[in-house]
This record gives C-alpha cells, structure tokens and sequence, in this order.
C-alpha cells in the first residue's frame, strides 16, 4: 500500500484520486498492481465502486503496461469509465469491442495560491440546499449530455437524485444563484489526504459568457488552495472556453491524461 501512494503522488492529479481512497482504505472494489522486475510498483490499477477505473504508470514499463491492458481487458465487466496515462488507454480503446462515447485528452488544471483571485468578498457563493436540487438534477443531466455525449434517457434519474441530494448533505455543492434557481454550479469530488478535485462544472446555458464559471471555481479554490495539499481539476482538451474560465480563476495546466467512456 505505501508503494501504491507513493505511485499515486508521482501520476499528478488523476493520483489524488487513488490517493484518497488508499489513505482512507475505502472507495474501490479492486487494486490491481504489476511489480517492476526490479521489484518496485510502477503500474497500478485502481478500480472504483461505481465502474470508474483510474490507472497509474511509469510509461517506461512498457511490458508492465501490456500485461495490465490485457488485465483489464478481461475485466472490461466492471468498469465503463477510464482515467489514466495516453499510451495505456489508448490500448484499452483499441482493445474494446463496443461501442466508445469519448476518448479524448483531458487536461489537468491546479490551484496556484499566488494566483487565485481574493475579492473582498465571495458573497455570490453559496452552499446548495435542498430547494436546489431538482436544478442540480437537471444541470447534471445537461452535464452528461454535452460533456459525455450520455443522452438524459441513459441516465439513471433516481440514481443521480440520490447523488446529487448526498452532495447536498455533505456540503460538497457550491453554487451561484436564488436558492431554487441556482445558475452556476460545482462539486467537490475526491477529498482526502492527497487534496481535492473539483468536479461538475456547469452553468445554465442562459447565463453563460457571464463569467459565473471563472468566479464561482475562484471562489472555491480560495476557500481551499491554502487548507490541502492541492485543488485540481480536469478538462477536455478542446474545450476552450472552459479552460479560459479555469485560468482566470487562478488555475495552471500542469499536465494530461486520456479519458475513455464506453457504452
């Protein structure tokens, strides 16, 4: 286990996500690692409760790299969604019989503390409640649709009502907006030892180029950018607008991984 964190801390941002899980010892079904001939771990597989695979590597084992590819090929039952280094994913995707909704590059963003912005005040930012919820719902719904090309009927509605109402509870959804009628929102995802990464990144379509997104992921950041090891987040490559949003909330790209969606 004191390999696979130390593995995890070397990956980036993609590794705070096996980072927390590993220190808090929950999160994960299964933790599959491929030992180096020389004895260290340098290829680790970290698969999630809810079908989310992250894999770590030093993309010098290649041979490592293969045997874990062939790996999880057979295992292609219990994930649908894959975080991790571009050669290894790659593979997988050439690998996958099925149908692929996305398989791009994801860029990953980090607080800089001397970067983000501290207005004298934050006041448009606020926790969700309960009131926000169907919104919520509904925004990540829309979320899924554009950013994941996962239509609203694919979605699980009482599974994601859940969700959303269990991030409410625990004070992991900031937003912008009336209570009820929230116009922006964000989610902490992963947080634990290793930091957190914020997640689901949205603002109603009426009320983009407002700049909401770039104010509210700020805020958030403020709030957290001196208290943890890091704050992080990841993008799609392509997707410009939002990464302007991220660099003027005091965000620096400090690396790329390759995500891939299966159906």
């Amino acid at each position: 286990m004191p390999e696979a964190r130390r593995l995890a801390a070397r990956a980036g941002a993609h590794g705070v996500y096996v980072d927390n899980s590993l220190a808090a010892g929950d999160g994960f079904q299964e933790l599959v690692g491929v030992p180096h001939p020389a004895g260290e771990l340098r290829v680790l597989a970290w698969l999630g409760e809810r079908g989310n695979l992250v894999v770590l590597a030093d993309e010098s084992d290649r041979d490592g790299a293969r045997e874990l590819v062939a790996y999880l090929h057979g295992r292609r039952s219990v994930w649908r969604i894959c975080l991790g280094p571009e050669a290894i994913v790659r593979a997988l995707a050439e690998a996958e019989p099925g149908q692929i909704l996305v398989d791009r590059t994801q860029v990953y963003y980090r607080a800089e503390s001397s970067r983000v912005p501290r207005p004298a005040s934050n006041s448009e930012v606020r926790l969700a409640v309960r009131a926000d919820v169907p919104a919520l719902v509904d925004a990540s719904l829309d979320l899924h649709a554009s950013d994941l090309m996962v239509p609203a009927w694919r979605v699980h509605r009482g599974w994601l009502k859940d969700s959303v109402r269990a991030r409410v509870r625990a004070g992991q959804t900031f937003v912008i907006g009336p209570v009820g009628a929230p116009i922006a929102k964000l989610d902490l995802g992963s947080s634990g030892s290793a930091g957190v990464v914020l997640e689901g990144v949205h603002t109603v379509r009426a009320s983009r180029g407002l700049g909401l997104a770039s104010r509210l992921v700020g805020a958030v950041a403020a709030r957290l950018v001196d208290a943890v090891p890091t704050v992080c987040l990841h993008v799609d490559e392509d997707n410009v607008a939002a990464r302007r949003a991220y660099a003027r909330a005091g965000m620096e790209p400090v690396g790329t991984c390759r995500l891939l969606l299966r159906v």
